[in-house]
C-alpha cells in the first residue's frame, strides 16, 4: 500500500502564500505553472492534489482566495484513501462480455479481444498481478480425488472443465450424466494434463488465440503457496469451489505445513465446522462477495439507518456494476445492486466501519471508476484490470 507523508505535501504552502500575497500569482493557471516547477524540482508534491482542490472549489463555488485554496487542497488530501488494498480478481486474466451472463455461461467463449497473453488462475498470472502492484490476488480452488498430500487442491475457476479445456468424456474424464466433466471429480495428474487455454475465443469461434499455449498449466494450490513465499508482503483471497467441506479439510491439512507468517496472509472462509482450526492456524476470514444474509437484512432495515447484526464484524465486497437480479439469482428489472443499497456509498461505509465491518468494492475496471472509488473510505478495491489499475495507482500519490 502506498504511504503518504502529509507534512511534505504542505511544504509549498508558505512560498505559495507569499507569491499570492505579492500578486505574482493571480490565477489558478499561475498556481498550476508554479506547482509544476515545484514538483519537478522537489519531487514531493503531486499535481493531482491541486486538480482535486480545483474540483472542490468549483463544486462549492468558492471564491478564488488563498484561504479557500488552502482549504480545498487540505480537503483533497483528506479525501484520498491511501490505505485501500488492491485486489486482482483471478490475477491478470482475459475479460469478457457480461451481458446476459448467468451461472451456466461459458465465459471463455465470449472474451474481449486479447490485449495480453495471461489466463486466469495460473502461476504466471498470479505472479504478474503481484508485480503490477496487487496487494491481494483472488483465486479459486477445488478439491481433487486425492484424499491427502500436496495434490489435494487445484486452482481453477469453473465447476466443470468443458468450457475452457480440451477435455472430453472419451478422453479419460469421469463425466456426469449431463456429459459434464466436473473439476472436483478428477485427479491432479489428469487436470494437469489438459490445455486450459483450449476454449478461449473472442470472434465466435473463428480463432482460438490461446489454444495449445497452456498445456499442463493448471496449478496445484501448493504451487501457489510456494510462490506466495517469494512475496512476503502479498496475500491471497481464496474462493472455495467444488465440495466445500472437502476443500476446507484439504486446505487445513495443506496450509498447516507452512509458517505462520504465510498463513496470516491468506483469506479463507471460517466455516464448514472448521472455524476453530482455521483461527488457530492464523488464517484470515473471507472477504465475502456481498454476504447475502447481511444484505437481505440490510435492504429491509437500512432505510432507517440501522446496520443489522448480520453485517457486524465481517469483510464484505460490494460489486458496483452487478445487477440486483443477478445477485439475487432471480429475474426482474436490471437495477444496479448499489442503487438499492441504502446510503451507498458514504453512509453505508460509515455505518459498516462503526460496527467493525470492512467494505471492499469490486468490478472496478477502469481508471474513471478507480478514481471514484479511491476517494471513498473503502478498505479495498478489487479489479479485473490490475494490469491497468495497478500501475496507475502508483502515479497519483
Amino acid at each position: 500500500m502506498t504511504e503518504l507523508r502529509p507534512a511534505e505535501n504542505f511544504l509549498f504552502l508558505p512560498k505559495l502564500y507569499d507569491l499570492f500575497k505579492n500578486s505574482i500569482l493571480g490565477s489558478y493557471g499561475d498556481i498550476v505553472d508554479y506547482l509544476d516547477v515545484y514538483v519537478k524540482n522537489t519531487d514531493t508534491y503531486n499535481i493531482f492534489y491541486l486538480d482535486s482542490a480545483r474540483d472542490i472549489l468549483l463544486k462549492f463555488e468558492y471564491s478564488f482566495t488563498m484561504k479557500n485554496l488552502i482549504l480545498a487542497i487540505t480537503l483533497s488530501l483528506l479525501s484520498l484513501n491511501l490505505g485501500a488494498e488492491l485486489i486482482a480478481h483471478r490475477g491478470i486474466h482475459q475479460t469478457y462480455n457480461r451481458n446476459g451472463l448467468n451461472n451456466e455461461t461459458c465465459t471463455a467463449s465470449r472474451i474481449d479481444k486479447p490485449k495480453h497473453q495471461y489466463l486466469e488462475n495460473t502461476l504466471v498470472s498470479i505472479e504478474a498481478a503481484f508485480n503490477q502492484f496487487a496487494d491481494i490476488v483472488e483465486l479459486d480452488v477445488h478439491p481433487t480425488t486425492e484424499s491427502h498430500g500436496p495434490e489435494n487442491l487445484v486452482v481453477f475457476h469453473d465447476w466443470t472443465l468443458n468450457c475452457r479445456t480440451n477435455v472430453s468424456c472419451s478422453s479419460g474424464c469421469n463425466c456426469n450424466s449431463k456429459n459434464e466433466c466436473e473439476t472436483n471429480k478428477q485427479s491432479l495428474s489428469f487436470l494437469q494434463s489438459l490445455d486450459i487455454g483450449h476454449g478461449y475465443t473472442f470472434d465466435q469461434s473463428k480463432s482460438f488465440p490461446f489454444r495449445g499455449k497452456y498445456w499442463g498449466m493448471m496449478p496445484s494450490f501448493k504451487e501457489v503457496l510456494d510462490l506466495l513465499q517469494k512475496y512476503p508482503k502479498k496475500s491471497l483471497l481464496v474462493n472455495v469451489k467444488g465440495n466445500k467441506l472437502r476443500t476446507a479439510k484439504a486446505f487445513v491439512s495443506l496450509v498447516s505445513k507452512y509458517p505462520l507468517d504465510l498463513r496470516k496472509r491468506i483469506h479463507f472462509p471460517h466455516r464448514y465446522g472448521l472455524e476453530v482450526e482455521l483461527k488457530k492456524l492464523g488464517v484470515l476470514d473471507e472477504i465475502s462477495q456481498a454476504n447475502k444474509k447481511c444484505i437481505f437484512t440490510y435492504l429491509k432495515v437500512g432505510w432507517k439507518g440501522v446496520f443489522p447484526k448480520e453485517c457486524h464484524g465481517i469483510e464484505m465486497m460490494i460489486p458496483i456494476r452487478e445487477t440486483l437480479e443477478r445477485f439475487l439469482g432471480r429475474p426482474g428489472r436490471l437495477f444496479k445492486f448499489k442503487m438499492v443499497l441504502w446510503g451507498w456509498p458514504h453512509r453505508f461505509i460509515e455505518l459498516a466501519h462503526k460496527h467493525g465491518t470492512k467494505v471492499y468494492a469490486s468490478q472496478v475496471d477502469s481508471i474513471r471508476e478507480y478514481n471514484k472509488m479511491r476517494k471513498l473510505n473503502l478498505d479495498g478495491i478489487m479489479t479485473n484490470k490490475i494490469e491497468v489499475i495497478g500501475p496507475y495507482s502508483q502515479t497519483i500519490y
